[in-house]
């Protein structure tokens, strides 16, 4: 799983949190039907940068910001869902512009990579059954729904709503 030569993912700059945020939030309003508060977590991209590591795609020709995932520390998890041996991820996202050119796709290899080499033996993220692009691009890719796994969780607090966990053995 090679990552295309015409892109450069690497972590996130601090002059980059803003563009990201942006780019985070128009990825998913211009595709899904969300909430104020979930807007929201999208575009608290310098929240996360402290906790979590927030990578980039950028086009390796023009340098133009194209994607973005978020991955757990080393050692740790983004979600109580993951089982010993698994690596999640979450917030991917790609311009609209970037649609169809491979950008999701690489971060996602690139996230498959990131756990190999942390040791990790499945690579596991969530969703829910309304983002059917991001669903078609993870069962593209291997990753098969682990209904044993799954479990509703508050977002925003008090609301509830059904996620589905995905994952892929590697």
């Amino acid at each position: 799983m090679s990552i295309p030569a015409s892109l450069v993912i690497r972590l996130i700059q601090d002059d980059e949190i803003e563009a990201v945020s942006t780019l985070t939030v128009e990825s998913y309003t211009s595709a899904y039907e969300i909430n104020d508060r979930y807007r929201t977590e999208l575009g608290q991209v310098a929240e996360r940068v402290s906790k979590q590591q927030v990578w980039v795609a950028r086009d390796a020709q023009t340098d133009e910001l194209l994607g973005t995932v978020s991955t757990p520390l080393p050692g740790e998890f983004l979600n109580d869902y993951p089982q010993p041996g698994d690596m999640d991820f979450r917030l991917l996202a790609t311009t609209p512009a970037a649609r169809g050119r491979g950008v999701g796709k690489a971060l996602v290899k690139h996230c498959a990579q990131l756990a190999r080499e942390r040791g990790a033996s499945r690579l596991v993220l969530h969703t829910n059954a309304e983002m059917h692009l991001a669903v078609g691009l993870y069962t593209s890719m291997g990753f098969a729904r682990l209904s044993d796994i799954e479990d509703d969780f508050p977002y925003p607090p008090n609301i509830w709503y059904p996620v589905h966990v995905y994952g892929m053995v590697l």
